[in-house]
């Protein structure tokens, strides 16, 4: 039989690249399990729930599903309504062909109190039977809108809560008879479960369920159960029987194929820790790595060779792991918590080579595993950037003219401070030498007259 694990919902939340804390549905129909867990404490956000056509006995651990709004159980084992007081959204519950019987119809009660709930189906119950089914579920839901598909018109809700109380009378009469019945039924059966013999007599060859069947007070959560789970053996013991005419069929060649196809493919999963899986952390490169977190991102830190080329380092970064695999060897890194892949960052350092992914949290509010870095620590840090720092200094070669420490040093253009300034010799600027002008003379001739020229001083 099946169960609800964290690895199944995370398949099964393909349209939300297999993240749970944001998830706002999921389908997890037709996977005959048997009972409601895990999905409280891993999806916490979730709107619409789909579990029908299942095993389900018991309504339990949908308490901290504050987010809920429309929960389906059709085709279940339902027998009594329960813990969901504390589901303060739900507006829609769906229990088509469970065994919920007149005994347990009050257990509707149990709804009363959600304010937004406001529709219910509950065809192909026993309880639906009894003659003022309608009227009684209408009397004591006063929110409700509509019931197994129809709307329930203000006449209706007037009427229901006038006869409610002489409805519950009828009521207890008629689940008084029928809690006697199921005694006298169960001490006949002398509460014994029979068993099949697979491998014997009553072995069948083929077990079909008709949907009349369903509508069968005779045929009980447990019956049917039962009858479950003959037909889940029955499929395996076909796909084994099928295996092994095939694995007869195939050539030894063949078959070591084949074996090899599927080590590798087991290899692989192993590797990733399945498609969702727990994660498998290893560094095959022996390469130093550090993972260090603040309030909003995840940063991992990979120590890669300085000179390994960018282009032989193949990066994957998954919601809660990280791989990267550079010339054939690997190293596969666990989150502390849930990652955005969408927006994750890597940088190559040019200085030291490392490679560093910078990852923003799902869930800002995860509480910081790791405040500090597992491989190096504050000190070796700083140390690291003093030697950086060094190895620059020590590259930058002085700019001088007339050799270093002379006059024309350019490394003395800015001062440090408390150092002396030395005397500079004062700036003299050469004259430049007056440059007479030749004066010509011009012969005038002797019959223009310059009397009335002036002297030239």
């Amino acid at each position: 039989m099946g169960r609800i694990t964290e690895t199944l919902i995370r398949q099964k939340a393909e349209h939300n690249e297999g993240l749970l804390n944001d998830l706002k549905e999921v389908s997890l129909h037709q996977l005959e399990i048997e009972k409601i867990e895990v999905l409280g404490k891993v999806c916490r956000e979730l709107e619409i729930l789909y579990l029908q056509n299942n095993l389900i006995g018991k309504l339990e651990n949908l308490h901290r599903l504050k987010c809920l709004k429309y929960l389906n159980m059709a085709v279940n084992n339902i027998t009594k309504v329960e813990n969901l007081e504390r589901c303060e959204s739900l507006e829609k519950l769906d229990f088509t062909v469970n065994y919920i019987d007149v005994d347990e119809l009050s257990s509707l009660r149990n709804l009363e109190e959600l304010e937004h709930f406001s529709e219910l189906y509950m065809t192909g119950n026993p309880c639906t039977d009894f003659e003022h089914y309608r009227q009684y579920v209408i009397g004591i839901l006063p929110r409700l809108k509509r019931l197994d598909g129809e709307e329930v018109t203000p006449t209706e809700r007037i009427q229901a809560r006038q006869n409610l109380k002489e409805v519950e009378e009828k009521l207890e009469k008629v689940a008084a008879e029928c809690r006697a019945r199921k005694e006298k039924e169960r001490a006949e059966k002398g509460e014994k479960v029979e068993e099949i013999d697979m491998e014997g007599k009553e072995r069948r060859d083929h077990i079909s369920v008709p949907a009349e069947t369903f509508a069968d007070p005779k045929y009980g959560p447990e019956e049917r159960t039962r009858l479950h789970k003959e037909m889940a053996a029955q499929r395996e013991e076909g796909r084994a029987s099928r295996d092994k005419t095939r694995a007869e069929l195939l050539t030894d060649e063949a078959a070591a194929r084949i074996r090899e196809v599927e080590e590798e493919k087991a290899r692989r999963e192993e590797e990733r820790g399945g498609i969702f899986g727990a994660v498998r952390q290893k560094n095959e490169g022996g390469w130093k790595f550090a993972i260090s977190e603040d309030k909003r991102n995840v940063i991992v830190e990979i120590g890669f060779p300085k000179f390994m080329s960018t282009s032989l380092i193949d990066l994957d970064v998954q919601p809660s792991y990280l791989k990267a695999v550079a010339k054939g060897k690997t190293i596969q890194l666990c989150f502390p918590t849930e990652v955005h892949t969408a927006k994750a960052e890597a940088k190559r350092s040019q200085t030291t080579g490392a490679l560093v992914v910078t990852a923003p949290k799902l869930d800002p509010s995860a509480p910081v595993l790791f405040a500090s870095t597992s491989a190096t620590n504050e000190e070796e840090e700083k140390k690291r950037k003093e030697k950086e720092e060094k190895e620059r200094r020590s590259r930058l070669k002085p700019l001088r003219s007339g050799g270093e420490g002379g006059k024309d040093d350019f490394r003395k253009i800015v001062k440090k401070k408390g150092e002396e300034e030395e005397e500079e010799e004062p700036f003299i600027k050469e004259a430049k030498p007056k440059v007479e002008k030749e004066v010509r003379k011009v012969e005038v001739p002797d019959d223009i007259d310059l009397s009335e020229v002036p002297d030239l001083e």
